[in-house]
């Protein structure tokens, strides 16, 4: 059973991953010339993903963000959907956004690509779709943790 507390707007996490998905595309914009400078921007967002996975979306600078100048113009919440799994699509954004900033910084500016772009690809479905990839791999994550854990 799940409560308004554990529960947030998804308009809030699709603003998240529009903001997301255009600092992924400046990112890339940004490799091409400098691989270095796009590890700074890239591990800028991965602070973002990190605080997060911890602190979860209300509590996120783009959660902050959309809470303090988004939210009060629009009409009252009809949807929301729970925290945990969007805490989860997080850090698998956290796990790529760090594979990227090693590949940009260590001269390996195709694994920073690729890795941004698989980012990119999930940030986009999100905010433009609504289907969060990261969402929908938390069952499957849950229920073999709860598994393992029971053995």
């Amino acid at each position: 059973m799940t409560t308004a507390i554990n529960q947030v707007d998804v308009r809030g996490p699709r603003f998240a991953a529009w903001i997301t998905t255009t600092v992924l595309v400046v990112t890339l914009a940004v490799s091409a010339i400098s691989p270095r400078a796009a590890a700074v921007i890239l591990g800028v967002q991965a602070v973002v993903f990190a605080i997060s996975a911890s602190r979860g979306p209300r509590n996120s600078p783009y959660g902050l963000l959309y809470a303090k100048l988004v939210a009060p113009r629009l009409g009252p919440v009809t949807e929301r959907e729970p925290v945990p799994p969007l805490k989860f699509a997080q850090l698998v954004g956290l796990v790529f956004a760090v594979i990227g900033v090693i590949g940009f910084a260590l001269a390996s500016p195709l694994l920073g690509v690729v890795a941004t772009a698989f980012a990119l690809f999930a940030a986009f479905l999100n905010a433009a779709f609504g289907i969060c990839l990261g969402c929908q791999l938390y069952p499957f994550v849950a229920r073999f943790r709860s598994a393992s854990a029971a053995s």
